[in-house]
């Protein structure tokens, strides 16, 4: 077996991990989600906090999830394969002492600066003052956990370098939980319950860094900051970050001109197109997002040894079966988009009118599920080959698309407008990705993920035919016990064809698909091992 064929099969069994845990996550997710459409339904109210709670998310592209990916891990699993953990750990404490510095000042700016960016974010907002002044007290409230998953995020990355993902793929875990809890628990203190969310967003932060903290420090990778602003590499992690500089001023204006445009939109806008992107967001982060954060490490690896074949393969191995569990996944949630939407946030406060508007834009978003899948992992790409520039310019594009497309459908087709725009921008931003990436890779590889692409439409529509067929007789308008024993058996079913279609077919992408599938006696063997290993 080749060492690129040993390294997909790790990255199969990480993401089966990842996934793992992030398939609890989304679901507690999902049930936070349906929590808060149950307490608030889409109102107004509900509206101040997704936007409160939009803003310091925002900035985690420059202190968080999105730096980690493009600066530390690569970089970071450079040194460590070059000089080893000591050299590596060196660095790693230089760049958090720096880091730390600028969280620190990110957070104490964005507190100061919330009337500002919430005009920014939701400008509508400022006909109803009242709404305008409780998302701007949400914004400094919750502005604090950009500081504490930040931390979160870092550790994380050191994690992954280390090829441990249980970890950093749980935080988002106990961060659901407390959320529910802050959605549900009596706080007579505050001076309104939508500040219980708030309350919870921050305590979530809390126990997140305690969970990676203590993970990392098991592990004998974890450290504390250190103030070495000469150490080597921190220059060329200062070059790496320039680019997401722009990126997020790129990504701020995307996310101001969706804001925008649905707080003008009848009010519930933003919360329905919030709770469609969050089901979006539960299917890319089951195999998509989970896939690209266990391949990044591996990817950096072979770019910091020179193996340009293994490189290559893995890459393909990795975006064949991203390609086929999306169109797989897009299908499904297009053609079941109404019944999720009822089973999920068809009861309480949420009417059936919103009800009606979520489906239409999530089956929108499905549209655009396999090039945002793609998005992310060739992102993941660009960040291993150190070069963050091109992610930077093709948000630049998909910004111009989704400001242009977005405006002109949400006009005409309301909220739904926005999903559309969004998913062509995508599209859009995936096609310029795989244009730049083709340099860097063997000449045999986009030959081979054109066939990837079609067989894997041929598995979708073999998996599509029979929930097509049954999904006309679902009939409900609200929750109900049989609306989720009916929507289960939808899913069940195509689940059953998908995995038919690839066994008959001899779909060569399934293998890997197969491999991340969580065993659940192999995990046991793996923590018995971690357990052993780190008691000696």
């Amino acid at each position: 077996m080749s060492e690129s064929q040993k390294e997909t099969n790790r990255v199969a069994r990480s993401t089966g991990v990842v996934g793992l845990w992030t398939l609890v996550s989304r679901v507690l997710g999902a049930l936070r989600d349906i929590v808060v459409a149950n307490i608030f339904g889409a109102t107004a109210v509900a509206d101040a906090f997704f936007v409160a709670q939009t803003i310091p998310n925002v900035f985690r592209r420059l202190v968080g999830e999105g730096a980690v990916s493009a600066v530390l891990v690569p970089t970071y699993a450079e040194r460590l394969a070059q000089e080893g953990q000591e050299g590596a750990k060196r660095y790693a404490r230089a760049l958090l002492g720096i880091w730390f510095l600028i969280v620190v000042a990110v957070v104490l700016l964005g507190i100061a600066c919330a009337p500002f960016l919430v005009s920014l974010f939701a400008f509508g907002f400022r006909d109803n003052p009242q709404i305008y002044e409780l998302t701007v007290r949400l914004t400094r409230w919750m502005f604090p956990y950009l500081g504490l998953v930040s931390l979160v995020g870092f550790y994380g990355g050191i994690a992954n370098a280390h090829r441990r993902f249980a970890a950093a793929a749980a935080t988002p875990v106990v961060f659901n939980v407390c959320v529910i809890a802050g959605a549900v628990l009596p706080m007579t203190f505050l001076p309104h319950p939508i500040y219980g969310l708030a309350v919870g967003v921050v305590c979530g932060g809390v126990v997140q860094l305690t969970v990676i903290g203590t993970d990392v420090a098991v592990s004998r990778c974890g450290m504390l900051p250190a103030w070495a602003p000469k150490e080597r590499g921190l220059s060329e992690a200062g070059r790496l970050m320039i680019p997401q500089l722009f990126g997020i001023a790129v990504y701020q204006i995307n996310i101001v001109v969706l804001r925008t445009y649905a707080s003008m939109l009848p009010e519930g806008s933003v919360t329905q197109y919030y709770n469609a992107t969050r089901v979006q967001e539960l299917t890319l982060g089951l195999f998509a997002v989970a896939l690209a954060t266990a391949s990044q490490p591996s990817l950096s690896r072979f770019r910091a040894i020179g193996d340009h074949r293994g490189f290559s393969e893995l890459f393909r191995n990795s975006m064949g079966s991203l390609i086929l569990v999306s169109c797989g996944a897009a299908v499904g949630m297009a053609l079941l988009s109404k019944s999720i939407v009822v089973v999920l946030f068809g009861h309480g406060e949420f009417s059936r009118e919103a009800v009606d508007r979520t489906a239409d834009v999530l089956f929108w978003l499905s549209l655009g599920l396999i090039p945002a899948a793609g998005v992310r992992m060739v992102n993941q790409v660009f960040f291993a080959l150190k070069n963050t520039k091109r992610p930077v310019q093709a948000g630049v594009w998909a910004l111009f698309f989704n400001a242009l497309a977005g405006g002109v459908l949400a006009y005409y087709f309301g909220v739904s407008g926005l999903a559309a725009g969004l998913s062509i921008a995508t599209f859009v931003q995936f096609v310029v990705l795989l244009f730049w990436l083709r340099r860097s890779l063997e000449s045999w590889v986009y030959p081979a993920l054109t066939a990837s692409f079609f067989r894997s439409v041929a598995v979708t529509m073999l998996m599509g035919l029979p929930i097509y067929w049954l999904r006309q007789d679902f009939g409900w308008e609200r929750t109900s016990w049989l609306a989720v024993i009916k929507l289960t058996v939808f899913i069940g079913v195509g689940l059953a064809s998908f995995f038919m279609a690839c066994r008959s077919l001899a779909i060569p992408e399934f293998q890997m698909v197969v491999e991340a599938i969580p065993n659940p006696a192999r995990l046991l063997r793996r923590l018995l091992r971690q357990w052993r290993r780190n008691r000696s």
